[in-house]
Formats: structure tokens, sequence, C-alpha cells
């Protein structure tokens, strides 16, 4: 596994807006020093923004991370980028942790403003 690399999910942007979470300052702490951040997740994030406020903002903080292009359904893509780079991933989304575990993926997640491992 890739230890200092994570892929973060539109969910996890949003909670660390709404719950005022420095997701990057966070997952550097933790050892992650390339956060990823799929094309898909901007997308979801702006069909989002028009109703839910964080988006706006959770646009903003991604444009700070890696970018990542990605093809097909964003959650199956997320999950295939993180198995492709062999690393971890970010999401409060429980059926995307659910199927990461399956695949034998590394999860974290926001959890009273702040990140969790082994979820």
């Amino acid at each position: 596994m890739t230890t200092d690399t994570i892929v973060v999910d539109s969910n996890a942007m949003i909670y660390s807006v709404r719950y005022n979470v420095d997701i990057g300052k966070q997952l550097s702490a933790i050892g992650f020093s390339r956060i990823i951040v799929p094309d898909c997740v901007i997308s979801e994030l702006h069909g989002l923004s028009t109703r839910v406020n964080e988006a706006r903002a959770a646009i903003t903080i991604a444009s700070r991370f890696e970018k990542a292009v990605v093809t097909g359904a964003c959650d199956s893509a997320i999950i295939s980028l993180a198995q492709s780079l062999k690393c971890a991933l970010l999401t409060n989304d429980r059926e995307m942790i659910i199927n990461a575990k399956e695949k034998l993926l590394k999860v974290y997640s926001l959890k009273r403003k702040s990140i969790i491992g082994a979820v």
C-alpha cells in the first residue's frame, strides 16, 4: 500500500466544511502527503452547490489538492483509483466504506471533527 497517498470522496469534503475540519492539515498530521480528489468528486460538488451551501466551499478546498481523471460511476471510480494506486480512501459514505473494505482498502472517515482510520 502507498502509505502517503489518500483519495478523498465528496461527502468527506462537505463534512470537512460543515464541521470546520482542515482535512489537509489533519491528513498531513497522520502521514498523508499526497491527497487526491478525483474529477468526479469536483463534478458532484458542482452539482450539489446549488442546494448544499458547503459544496461551494468544498470546491475551493478541493482545488488545493491533486486532481485525478477517472471514468465510470463516481463511487466505483473512486474505489478503483484507490485500488490502482494501492492507497487509502477518506469517505463517510457507508456503502462506499463497505465496498472499499471488500477490496481490502484502508478506509478513513471523519468523526467528531477529526479523521479516524480503520472504520
